[in-house]
């Protein structure tokens, strides 16, 4: 799975690069991928130099595409669909497919939420356009 993962994002890159640019401007979250795919040593050899820029999160990334700072960027699903909804040219050129086993919606160890439902009327902290706006929204719809 970690392998075709790799193998998409790879193809992902050279498919950026359609316009044999000598230096691609790659936007990636808390070095995240880089470190994945250096240590599996798929960006040896490449016919053009990586500009790697880190973001706290995929919106800043999506921010910075849409106003042309990046080639490309390395995000999961949420960003570039409120992006899209907002009607930024964009393109999805990769796609890999995680589990969500280990998502969890988090509350201190002293709140008296113990349940979605306990949410109601309750503020919910989110990064607007983020993958956690996207969870809270399925969340809550669930419940």
């Amino acid at each position: 799975m970690l392998r075709k993962t790799l193998v998409g994002l790879t193809l992902g890159l050279l498919a950026a690069t359609q316009a044999l640019a000598t230096t691609l401007v790659v936007g990636d979250q808390s070095y995240n991928t880089r470190t994945v795919m250096e240590a599996a040593g798929v960006l040896s050899d490449l016919p053009y130099q990586l500009e790697w820029k880190q973001f706290t999160a995929g919106s800043p990334v999506a921010e910075a595409l849409n106003v042309g700072s990046l080639d490309l960027g390395l995000l999961g699903d949420a960003p570039p669909l409120f992006l899209g909804a907002l009607g930024a040219p964009i393109r999805v050129v990769g796609i890999s497919r995680q589990s969500l086993e280990g998502v969890a919606v988090l509350v201190r160890g002293d709140s008296s939420i113990h349940s979605l439902a306990d949410l109601q009327g309750k503020t919910v902290a989110i990064w607007k356009g983020s993958w956690s706006q996207q969870l809270a929204l399925a969340a809550l719809d669930r419940a």
